[in-house]
């Protein structure tokens, strides 16, 4: 399965932003000291679309999910183009890409993902033939090609509700704040999102069988998307 992750659409996003001057990069590719392809850049289609006329409210409250399901799905049908998300703040679910399409997020826009664990299933892929599970990223495409992401625009993962965060990187308010929330290791010196997480280890997943459900389930919350 071909998964580009959050991580791989912010590559692609600066690599279509070069390539719209491929004169001033082209050239490089003949001082390197080794072969490589040059990168093009994707093939989407001059059709633009609002976000708001699928429905979505940029007031930092309203669900945007089914929104940007049914952005991307027209623009699917319309054989790609480039969604714009004007300013505003964008409260959403996983967003999924169609191939042959860019995410435009203008200055001021805040594409900010949901806080609710519960939002982010679990998927199966397989990493050098062997079966794994983590939960879909918030920013995902699968067999996809000729995507971007453009813009000025802010992207928040909402990275707080999965990591643990050490004390020693954090001031005296810092601390103080984040433990509002959340459980501490037994020494007290690493905060964690949930008690599952805090419990959960990489040896109990070493041992979770590929088919197991319920037990991969029950570690969903470890198994933190990749941003």
């Amino acid at each position: 399965m071909k998964f580009i992750s959050a991580s791989l659409c912010r590559i692609l996003a600066v690599i279509a932003i070069v390539w719209t001057f491929p004169g001033a990069y082209g050239s490089d590719y003949g001082q390197l000291p080794f072969d490589m392809q040059e990168v093009k850049a994707p093939s989407i289609p001059e059709y633009t679309v609002s976000l708001i006329d699928f429905g979505a409210t940029g007031d930092g409250h309203h669900d945007n999910t089914e929104a940007f399901q049914r952005a991307f799905e027209h623009l699917k049908e319309k054989g790609g183009g480039h969604l714009n998300v004007e300013p505003g703040i964008w409260l959403t679910g996983p967003i999924a890409l169609e191939s042959n399409t860019d995410l435009h997020l203008e200055h001021g826009s805040i594409l900010l993902f949901s806080d609710n664990r519960d939002d982010y299933p679990l998927f199966r892929w397989d990493v050098a033939d062997n079966p794994a599970r983590e939960c879909v990223s918030p920013i995902s495409a699968f067999d996809k090609h000729d995507i971007s992401i453009t813009g000025h625009g802010t992207i928040n993962g909402r990275g707080e509700i999965w990591r643990p965060v050490k004390k020693m990187k954090l001031t005296d308010n810092q601390w103080k704040k984040l433990c509002g929330g959340g459980t501490l290791s037994d020494d007290g010196r690493i905060w964690y999102p949930s008690e599952s997480i805090k419990e959960c280890t990489h040896e109990k997943i070493g041992g979770a069988a590929p088919d197991d459900d319920l037990a991969w389930e029950s570690m969903r919350e470890f198994l933190r998307p990749v941003m």
